[in-house]
């Protein structure tokens, strides 16, 4: 469930490394042809650092454009999000 106090506030750098980090984990499985299942990932998420689906699922999204920015590779039926924060910029 998410945490109501941070609902609209920025995300912090254990969070950020949280996300990146499992992100890349589902990358390299879809990248080794091993199954996995994304609503999974993101409820474990959202459990762990308490934000919402709709933040979770955004913030792939600028995982996505940030990749994809920067000619790596990423998901390619993710949605990118238009937005990217240069404060999110890979690190």
């Amino acid at each position: 469930m998410a945490d109501e106090t941070k609902i609209g506030t920025d995300w912090q750098h254990d969070e950020l490394d949280t996300i990146i980090e499992d992100y890349f984990a589902m990358l390299a499985a879809d990248l080794a042809g091993q199954p996995y299942v994304k609503p999974r990932h993101s409820a474990a998420l959202m459990a762990r650092i308490g934000r919402t689906h709709r933040s979770v699922e955004f913030k792939h999204q600028h995982i996505s454009a940030v990749l994809d920015e920067s000619a790596c590779l990423g998901f390619p039926a993710t949605n990118r999000s238009g937005t990217i924060r240069m404060r999110f910029s890979m690190r």
